[in-house]
């Protein structure tokens, strides 16, 4: 995971450097707060962006693991800003639709168990996609709020695993369709 997680950022800070030439985009970094269907809980994502003069941008982070109290994984997503102009950077509320990819993989050494859930030793692999709609809210040129909501599907759950293979000791779990709520505050530079 280390290397993939490594090549997405080679990946793009060339698209950085190759946008910036031109002149044509802006960057930025975000956190976010979210919750996901599939089981894995809320979590928390710091990413980072470029955002280019048609209103599409391309964000790539990591998040950590609200629930197990660690660095669960990575996610991509990119947006369309609706309506996007000239004043893209002063208008005051910006709607957009967004793709959203996040790749958990979790180890548990131990069982965890709460009210709610109860997990054996393992790891545990998910994809998730999620598409929907959002809005950024301008509070300052630089400085923004923005709110998402979409809906998607998983392909793994670590509520709801499959039987660990025999060798590897992993669980792909099962799939289904989940929702994405999604909070955040951005910074553009």
């Amino acid at each position: 995971m280390k290397k993939l997680l490594i090549i997405l950022f080679q990946i793009y800070f060339a698209l950085i450097y190759a946008e910036a030439q031109s002149g044509a985009i802006r960057y930025g970094v975000e956190a976010n707060q979210f919750i996901v269907g599939s089981g894995f809980g809320t979590g928390t994502e710091i990413q980072a962006f470029i955002l280019d003069r048609d209103g599409r941008r391309l964000s790539v982070g990591v998040y950590f693991d609200s629930k197990l109290n660690r660095i669960g994984g990575f996610s991509i997503s990119t947006l369309r800003i609706l309506g996007f102009n000239k004043r893209v950077y002063t208008s005051f509320l910006q709607p957009y639709l967004f793709y959203n990819l996040i790749f958990h993989k979790t180890t548990i050494t131990s069982y965890e168990i709460s009210d709610t859930y109860r997990v054996v030793p393992g790891t545990y692999k998910s994809i998730e996609h999620h598409t929907g709609i959002g809005c950024r809210l301008n509070i300052i040129p630089n400085l923004y709020l923005k709110g998402e909501m979409g809906y998607g599907i998983y392909m793994g759950s670590i509520m709801k695993p499959s039987a660990p293979d025999a060798i590897t000791n992993e669980s792909y779990g099962s799939y289904g369709g989940g929702v994405l709520i999604k909070a955040g505050i951005g910074k553009f530079f």
